[in-house]
């Protein structure tokens, strides 16, 4: 089969995490996520090798961004109830133009959804044999995991 793999948030402190995350993977029982950069000149993904995922200025707007069109053109139907409940409250804040929870309401579902939403993008899906995850690169299947269901190419 194909290794899981773990995508750590690095942010606030998220380093020391991922440090001991990393020495108790001795023996690879999964891969750890390590961040991707576009190079410019040949528009190709390339891997940085730093460890986890690191949500800032330059990857939030993105992940938002490219989670709302997978949404739209229907590339990606999410049944998690709380999930869809969060994203009625997700909100761009006008006094700061972030997008954001409104005041008294929850993103991290959302942001989590963002996040692998982005994971899936640029990782190999799991592939498993008759079982509920399939290979998504074929027009008629289907990718389901944890109330997220992907649609495969055209």
């Amino acid at each position: 089969g194909v290794a899981p793999i773990v995508a750590y948030e690095t942010n606030n402190g998220g380093d020391f995490e991922l440090e001991r995350l990393a020495r108790l993977n001795r023996y690879g029982d999964y891969r750890i996520y390590t961040m991707k950069k576009l190079d410019p000149m040949s528009r190709q993904l390339i891997d940085t090798g730093k460890l986890g995922w690191d949500t800032n200025t330059a990857t939030r707007p993105k992940m938002l961004q490219e989670l709302k069109e997978a949404i739209e053109s229907e590339l990606l139907h999410v049944y998690h109830r709380p999930t869809v409940d969060e994203m009625f409250s997700f909100i761009i804040n006008p006094n700061t133009g972030k997008p954001e929870a409104e005041q008294n309401a929850h993103d991290d579902l959302v942001m989590a959804l963002a996040g692998a939403w982005q994971l899936y993008q640029t990782e190999q899906p799991m592939q498993e044999q008759g079982g509920g995850v399939v290979e998504t690169d074929e027009g008629s299947q289907f990718y389901k995991e944890a109330g997220v269901l992907v649609a495969g190419g055209s």
